[in-house]
């Protein structure tokens, strides 16, 4: 997979392993939104739900803010997903 010399990738073959590294980050992400979505319906807290999910699939998060950041993105994307698979348009 390498080019002339073992050097690096044809462009080609970079964009064939570029196209594999995004979707397998692609399924990464949507399962951490399904577990994150599933807990948060459960009762689960929204912020230690995120925090462990994240911490889990990504590693660990220390900083509160950057935490407090990550929550809110993430319960945005799963209520932006949940309104897409009901059919309804995401809020703003």
């Amino acid at each position: 997979m390498h080019g002339a010399g073992g050097g690096l990738p044809h462009p080609r073959e970079q964009v064939a392993l570029d196209a594999e590294i995004d979707a397998g980050l692609t399924r990464l992400v949507a399962g951490a939104v399904r577990a994150i979505g599933d807990r948060v319906a459960r009762g689960q807290s929204p912020a230690a739900v995120v925090a462990d999910v994240v911490a889990t699939m990504f590693g660990g998060l220390a900083d509160r803010s950057t935490v407090d950041r990550i929550v809110a993105l993430a319960l945005r994307i799963v209520e932006e997903t949940a309104a897409g698979r009901q059919g309804a348009q995401p809020t703003p």
